[in-house]
C-alpha cells in the first residue's frame, strides 16, 4: 500500500545543499539526529549560517509551487497559478473565452463544470501540491527546533520560514478541503496535523477543525515573534519582494484570522500591515494594461508590459510578496498568461472575460472600470504567426502584447526593432498585496460590529481608485443605499477580479452560489450551489491512511 500523501514525498526530499561533506547525505531524519543539531548549537558561526541558509532559503517556492507529483505539464494543475486559475474561472465574475471552442488545456471542463472536480478522483492537485509545502517545512523545523534556535537571529528567521510555510500550506487545504468555518464548517473536522517529517511515522487522523486552525494561528503567531526578535520588520521594493518578514507573516495571520472567525485578530494584523508604511497603491496610470498602439483594432493594439503593475513589480507599490523576473522561484507566470487575452492561452480560445453584471455595478468614476474593453477588438495576430480572433468584454488587468526584460523594467523587442510577441510570457507575478489587507480589514470590521471603521477603511480604498480630477468615490456616493455587507463584497469583486482565485473561496465563505444564467457574456448558463465547492479528500489519502475518515461532503 501506499503511503499516505503527507507522508510520501520522499522522492521530491529537499537534499539540504552542501555546508562540507558531512552535509550531504539522506535522509533528513539522519541528519537531524546525527549531525544537524550538533552543527547549529556547536558549531562556528560561518557553518551555521551556510547550513540554514541552505535549509531555508528556497522556502518561498511553496508559495508558489509547481511540479505538483502527477500532474506533468499540465499548466492547469501542475502549480499553484494553475490551480488558481481554475479556481478562477469557477465563479460569477470571469468568464472562459467567448464560445464553446474553448479547449480542455484552457480550463473548459472546469469552467462549464462537467468534470466532477470536487470528486476525490480529481481533487489529488490540490492535496499534493500544499502537502509538499507541508513536508520541506516540517523537514526543517525537525532541525530548527524553538530549543535549537535559541537567541541566533538567522535561527529564527529560519525557523520562522518554516512556520509560514507549513500554516499557508494547511490553511489552503482548509480552503479546499473543509467548508468556510464560518458558514457551516465549524464543527467539522479539519485536516490531518503533522508537526514532523518523519516517513515511519504513524497516519494521524484528522483533526478538528478548530483545532486545525488554532494550529495554524499558533505557527503564525510563533513566526512573528521569533521575525520580531530576529530584527526582521516591514520591507519593501522590489529587491524585497520575496521575503519572509512582518508583511507575509501578517497577511498570512489576516487571512487565517478572518477565515476562523476571529476578526479582533484579523483587525489588528491589517492594521498592523497599513500602519508599517512600507506599502502604497497602484497607480491609476499601472493599474491593467494600457493601449498604446494606433488604435483598438486587433491589428494596432499594443499593450507595453513595464507599466503594467500586475506583471511588472517595478511599478506595483502594494506587493507584500512577489516574485521578479531575477527570482529563482518565478517558477511559471500561467495566471497572467491565461488570463492575457494577447497571451499563451489565446489560440485555445481560453482567456478571460467580465461578467457584464459585475461590469455595470463598477462606478463611472472608478478608474478599475478601465480594466475591461467592452467593443470588440477583433482579429489578433500572434508570434506563432496565428490570427486569432478577441471579442468585447475582454479583461485587460493582465494585457500584454510583449514580454519584460529581463531585469523587469522594459519590454522585449524582436529583430525588427517592434515589441516581441514571443516572449510574451515573460512576466512577474504578485502574490499577496496591499489592497486585499483593506479588504480583508473592512470585512473583519463589519463583522466586528463596527461599521463606521468598514466605511472608513473601504473609503480610504475608493479614494485610490478614483480617477484623476474626479471627486473621491465614498461608500455613500458609490453605494447610496446599499447594504453595507454586500457592498464589502462588491468591492472584493472588483478589487481581486481574476486574481488569485479570491471569488471561489469568498463565495464559500459567504454562501454565494454561481449562478450565469442571467449574464450576457458567460458562454455556459449554469449554476452551482456554494455548497457544491468544497472538495472530497482524495482517492490516495482516504486508501493510505487508515485512520482518516472522508470529508462527509455532498460534492458533485
Amino acid at each position: 500500500m501506499k503511503k499516505s500523501i503527507i507522508l510520501s514525498f520522499i522522492a521530491g526530499a529537499l537534499l539540504f545543499s552542501s555546508c562540507g561533506d558531512r552535509l550531504n547525505i539522506t535522509p533528513p531524519n539522519s541528519l537531524y539526529d546525527e549531525i544537524v543539531t550538533p552543527l547549529l548549537t556547536e558549531g562556528d558561526e560561518a557553518t551555521i549560517q551556510a547550513m540554514v541558509t541552505a535549509m531555508v532559503s528556497n522556502m518561498v517556492y511553496y508559495f508558489n509551487y509547481t511540479g505538483i507529483e502527477g500532474q506533468g505539464s499540465d499548466g492547469r494543475t501542475n502549480s499553484f497559478q494553475g490551480l488558481d486559475w481554475i479556481r478562477t474561472i469557477q465563479g460569477n465574475d470571469v468568464v472562459l473565452g467567448y464560445n464553446d471552442d474553448a479547449d480542455y488545456f484552457a480550463g473548459k471542463n472546469e469552467y462549464d463544470f462537467s468534470t466532477p472536480y470536487t470528486s476525490s478522483m480529481y481533487s489529488a492537485p490540490y492535496w499534493f501540491g500544499y502537502a509538499a509545502g507541508i513536508n520541506a517545512a516540517n523537514k526543517n523545523l525537525n532541525t530548527l527546533t524553538a530549543e535549537a534556535v535559541g537567541d541566533v537571529a538567522l535561527n529564527q528567521d529560519g525557523r520562522a520560514r518554516g512556520l509560514l510555510i507549513r500554516a499557508f500550506s494547511y490553511l489552503s487545504l482548509m480552503e479546499n478541503f473543509q467548508d468556510a468555518y464560518t458558514n457551516g464548517g465549524a464543527d467539522k473536522l479539519g485536516i490531518s496535523w503533522y508537526d514532523k517529517y518523519d516517513p515511519k511515522q504513524t497516519p494521524v487522523a484528522r483533526s478538528s477543525a478548530k483545532e486545525t486552525y488554532e494550529k495554524i494561528l499558533a505557527d503564525i503567531n510563533e513566526a512573528i515573534t521569533l521575525l520580531e526578535k530576529a530584527g526582521v520588520g516591514y520591507t519593501d521594493g522590489y529587491e524585497n519582494m520575496e521575503d519572509f518578514d512582518l508583511g507575509v507573516a501578517n497577511f498570512l495571520l489576516a487571512r487565517a484570522s478572518l477565515e476562523f472567525g476571529d476578526y479582533s485578530t484579523a483587525i489588528k494584523a491589517c492594521n498592523d500591515i497599513i500602519s508599517s508604511g512600507k506599502y502604497g497603491f497602484i497607480a491609476e496610470a499601472n493599474y491593467g494594461g494600457k493601449n498604446t498602439g494606433a488604435d483598438w483594432t486587433g491589428a494596432n493594439v499594443e499593450f507595453l508590459p513595464e507599466t503594467n503593475a500586475f506583471v511588472a513589480m517595478s511599478v506595483n507599490p502594494e506587493v507584500i510578496l512577489g516574485y521578479s523576473r531575477k527570482s529563482s522561484y518565478l517558477a511559471t507566470v500561467a495566471f497572467s498568461s491565461f488570463a492575457n487575452p494577447f497571451g499563451t492561452g489565446l489560440t485555445r480560445k481560453g482567456f478571460a472575460r467580465v461578467d457584464d453584471r459585475l461590469y455595470n455595478q463598477i462606478n463611472a468614476d472608478d478608474f478599475r472600470k478601465d480594466l475591461f474593453y467592452t467593443s470588440v477588438i477583433g482579429d489578433y495576430t500572434n508570434s506563432t504567426p496565428s490570427t486569432i480572433y478577441v471579442p468585447d468584454w475582454c479583461g485587460l488587468k493582465y494585457a500584454t502584447t510583449a514580454g519584460l526584460t529581463d531585469d523587469g523594467t522594459g519590454h522585449q523587442i524582436d529583430a525588427s526593432n517592434a515589441p516581441d510577441k514571443a516572449k510574451v510570457g515573460a512576466n512577474e507575478y504578485c502574490k499577496f498585496r496591499l489592497s486585499e489587507v483593506y479588504l480583508m480589514l473592512a470585512e473583519a470590521q463589519n463583522l466586528n460590529n463596527d461599521p463606521t471603521g468598514a466605511i472608513a477603511t473601504i473609503n480610504a480604498l475608493l479614494a485610490k481608485r478614483t480617477r484623476a480630477g474626479k471627486v473621491p468615490l465614498t461608500f455613500a456616493t458609490y453605494g447610496a443605499g446599499t447594504d453595507l455587507t454586500k457592498f464589502i463584497q462588491l468591492q472584493w469583486r472588483i478589487e481581486m477580479w481574476c486574481e488569485g482565485a479570491r471569488e471561489y473561496y469568498n463565495n464559500k465563505r459567504w454562501g454565494i452560489d454561481v449562478d450565469r444564467t442571467t449574464s450576457a457574456t458567460h458562454v455556459t448558463k449554469n449554476t452551482r450551489s456554494w455548497q457544491k465547492l468544497t472538495l472530497e479528500l482524495p482517492d490516495r489519502e482516504l486508501q493510505d491512511n487508515p485512520n482518516t475518515t472522508p470529508n462527509g461532503i455532498s460534492g458533485d
